[in-house]
């Protein structure tokens, strides 16, 4: 498909995500939930004798009437109108923190009836009353609605429901589509007309560069870069060349500026822009030559060496199955980044590291500073041959105003399930250095890392 064709089609399916969207806020549907979960409370309370009150969030006892709330607690027997007594507002999924969900002075009732509605768990105890924390009000709803609802409220409710289902999917598939035709659409303006083998493809579509040579369909060289930086020192930069040679990868860096001090920076170790690749084949090996640009300090060459008979055994999986292995490897990557964020929000904050002089800023509340965030620093989708890998950086400790990094490597196979911890390391960036790891070559068994102690070979 050419281009134009896949930019007119990504603003085809911008426009569908767009409607879907609508549509399904349009739904009202936890307006609704709450709607007849408020309803429900509304009656038992009403039937009680019992006066309430309605504000533009919930349905609740009058803040003035907890006596008589109270006494018909006491007093009715009715488990499904003392359902009612206590605040509903803990049933119906808006919190006000100015009412009591159950006082402390006669809570058994209450406390009876979220066991019976299967959510007893769900009760805390806090200051002087009993309540659903506002993060389980859905599920303290659904549980109201099933148990005590009409049939006609609950039949509103699963139609509501099943339009809620159908557009969701909708979106779900419309959001991968649109997904996918964008990195079809990096693909053809990285390539630049330049024909490529399908593997080769599938390759690159995890591949973010502006500098690409496509020696032959299976041969690739591109350059990319990375930066260092922490709590003190400025920025690292790296220069990075990457071959592609018929399923297998190798990379190759300089650092060409250094953190701390200018007068160790090496300009000369700049890369801007390839110049002639060169492949040749004997006793079994490929060697592939290299000439990257400089046009201040000169040009220069580098070089790898592959398995020439490797070549005919890179493609393991299908279209389909890479395409599956492809999104498994983005959920792997959430699910690990998702629990190490949960981690972060946890962990104290640290002295910040100023320049000497420099003191706080005027109108900060707090000297102190969060941890780093983590975050994912690199990632390889191999998907031809079910294999990939990504390195996470994760701040873990301090010392006073130094910060202690981990980086982790994880690898995802096909077919194995999670995401797997293979390597790691970690150091206090000012005392020991920067521990950072970065892949260099990836394989269905194993991966070469770049480390601070050199090159180690990780194997799985």
């Amino acid at each position: 498909m050419k281009l134009e064709e896949l930019k007119k089609e990504a603003e085809e399916l911008k426009g569908q995500i767009e409607t879907t969207k609508k549509d399904l806020d349009a739904l009202n549907f936890e307006k609704v939930r709450s709607a007849i979960a408020q309803e429900i409370g509304s009656t038992f309370m009403i039937k009680a004798g019992v006066q309430v009150e309605k504000n533009e969030r919930c349905t609740r006892v009058a803040k003035t009437n907890w006596e008589q709330g109270l006494a018909a607690l006491k007093t009715i027997d009715d488990q499904s109108v003392r359902l009612g007594m206590a605040d509903s507002v803990s049933l119906t999924g808006e919190f006000d923190g100015g009412h009591t969900c159950c006082p402390d002075d006669n809570p058994r009732p209450y406390l009876n009836k979220m066991e019976g509605l299967g959510f007893k768990d769900l009760v805390i105890h806090s200051g002087n009353c009993y309540h659903i924390e506002p993060e389980n009000f859905s599920k303290a709803a659904d549980a109201l609605i099933e148990k005590l609802g009409s049939d006609e409220q609950k039949t509103r409710l699963n139609s509501l429901q099943s339009q809620k289902i159908a557009a969701e999917e909708k979106l779900k598939a419309a959001e991968k589509k649109a997904s996918e035709i964008a990195t079809e659409i990096r693909l053809e303006e990285t390539l630049k007309g330049q024909v490529v083998s399908p593997e080769a493809r599938a390759f690159l579509a995890s591949v973010f560069t502006n500098d690409l040579k496509v020696v032959d369909p299976d041969t690739l060289v591109y350059l990319k870069e990375r930066s260092e930086w922490g709590s003190s020192g400025g920025v690292g930069y790296f220069d990075q060349v990457h071959v592609y040679y018929h399923g297998q990868t190798e990379m190759e860096e300089w650092q060409w500026r250094d953190r701390y001090s200018a007068s160790k920076d090496r300009h000369d170790l700049r890369i801007e822009g390839l110049g002639k690749v060169s492949v040749s084949e004997e006793n079994g090996e490929a060697r592939i030559e290299i000439e990257l640009i400089n046009e201040e300090y000169g040009n220069r060459s580098t070089s790898f060496t592959f398995s020439a008979k490797e070549k005919t055994s890179s493609v393991t999986l299908s279209e389909q199955e890479q395409s599956a292995f492809a999104e498994k490897v983005k959920e792997e990557m959430t699910s690990v980044l998702k629990e190490k964020e949960r981690l972060w929000a946890m962990k104290p904050q640290m002295r910040p590291d100023y320049p000497a002089g420099m003191t706080l800023p005027m109108g900060l509340p707090s000297s102190y500073v969060p941890y780093r965030r983590p975050s994912i620093k690199e990632r390889l989708i191999l998907a031809s041959l079910g294999i990939a890998a990504f390195v996470v950086e994760e701040q873990i400790d301090h010392r006073v105003d130094d910060p202690q990094i981990r980086y982790e490597l994880y690898v995802v196979k096909h077919g194995q399930g999670k995401a797997e911890n293979v390597y790691e390391d970690h150091s206090y960036e000012k005392g020991q250095g920067n521990a950072v790891i970065a892949l260099v070559q990836l394989k269905p068994d194993k991966a070469l890392i770049n480390t601070r102690n050199g090159k180690v070979t990780v194997k799985f």
